[in-house]
């Protein structure tokens, strides 16, 4: 390989790189949006065990019928918030766990064209060693069969 494909292997190094910050830049704000949906649930559940705390403390028999009744609604409401919730947190975790293999895979390809691009580098500089090499040796037969 010479210099122009070198040239186009750190232009692929590049662009490769550039997709692996995107994807971690992607990975950091899901994880930020998976730590505050993990927040609201358990400031979810811990409304929902408040609540049903303060409701066993309540005598049920004292209350009235129609208080009853919106006070089981209302539990029935939070308990639908949280199963909502525990599925939100799911989704995003799921979300999560593709990015990060996404984001492995593109850090693995980056590196992958980095250890290609050493290689071609060294191959190149042998090359280029053993061509100044040959002009020496040529150098020196020249003076040589000029002296004789």
């Amino acid at each position: 390989m010479g210099t122009r494909q070198l040239n186009q292997m750190q232009l692929a190094m590049d662009t490769a790189k550039k997709n692996e910050d995107e994807a971690a830049s992607r990975l950091y704000s899901i994880k930020q949006k998976l730590a505050e949906e993990e927040q609201r649930l358990k400031t979810l559940l811990h409304y929902q065990q408040e609540y049903q705390k303060k409701a066993t403390e309540k005598s049920l028999e004292t209350m009235h019928g129609a208080l009853y009744h919106n006070q089981q609604i209302f539990i029935k409401n939070i308990t639908e918030a949280v199963t909502k919730q525990y599925q939100q947190v799911e989704k995003f975790k799921v979300i999560l766990d593709k990015q990060a293999q996404l984001w492995y895979s593109l850090k693995a390809r980056t590196q992958a064209l980095a250890t290609l691009i050493t290689e071609i580098q060294k191959k190149l500089a042998y090359e280029e060693n053993k061509r100044e090499q040959q002009l020496q040796d040529e150098l020196v037969q020249n003076k040589r069969r000029a002296s004789e």
